[in-house]
């Protein structure tokens, strides 16, 4: 197989705010003020503080990093107008929903994976938010099947909340949405080429 090679330098050719509605389903969250909005999300590994954070200043929004009072990490954005169209697709009186459209898209993928993605003994994990049970689980499990990774939903007793992606098919597919692992991040944490 062929290593496609990129069409332009820039890193952030062709990203865009909207993808980081994958950090949505993952459990991030989205807070209005006045006319703008701010994305936030905890992560446990710092590796994945610094991967979140780069892929917010990509989009032109610059990530800081806060201590979490239970030794995790928080990645938010400034709050920035940017943000307002998602926060108004996503937001169902005091819940959470993706829109009825939602699709995921490469750079989703890889932010849920950045996010909440590991390895375990049967495939890969692609972690939810624990509180979005009524609003983005099941969401979340349409659109993996609509980009040709149906996954297995996992509860909160199994490991989960997650949904877990097997077989080659399905995770040669996930590793090209996901594109190449970030760096720091652990051999487990990042999805294995099933062909190796």
């Amino acid at each position: 197989m062929h290593e496609q090679l990129p069409l332009f330098d820039d890193p952030s050719a062709g990203l865009e705010i909207a993808d980081l509605e994958g950090l949505l389903v993952a459990g991030a969250a989205l807070v209005q003020r006045g006319a703008e909005a701010r994305l936030s999300i905890v992560v446990s590994e710092q590796w994945r503080a610094a991967a979140i954070g780069g892929a917010f200043d990509l989009r032109g929004l610059p990530g800081e990093t806060v201590q979490t009072f239970d030794a995790q990490v928080a990645v938010r954005t400034p709050f920035h107008r940017g943000l307002m169209p998602m926060a108004h697709q996503w937001s169902r009186g005091s819940s959470k929903l993706p829109p009825a459209d939602w699709r995921l898209t490469a750079a989703r993928v890889r932010l849920w994976a950045l996010a909440t993605g590991r390895g375990d003994s049967a495939g890969y994990l692609l972690g939810l938010g624990r509180t979005d049970e009524g609003s983005c689980w099941s969401a979340a499990g349409k659109a993996l099947a609509a980009a040709g990774l149906a996954g297995t939903m996992l509860g909160p007793r199994a490991g989960g909340p997650a949904y877990r992606i097997v077989g080659q098919r399905r995770s040669r597919r996930l590793l090209e949405m996901v594109g190449q692992v970030p760096a720091q991040a652990p051999p487990a944490a990042w999805p294995r080429n099933p062909y190796a």
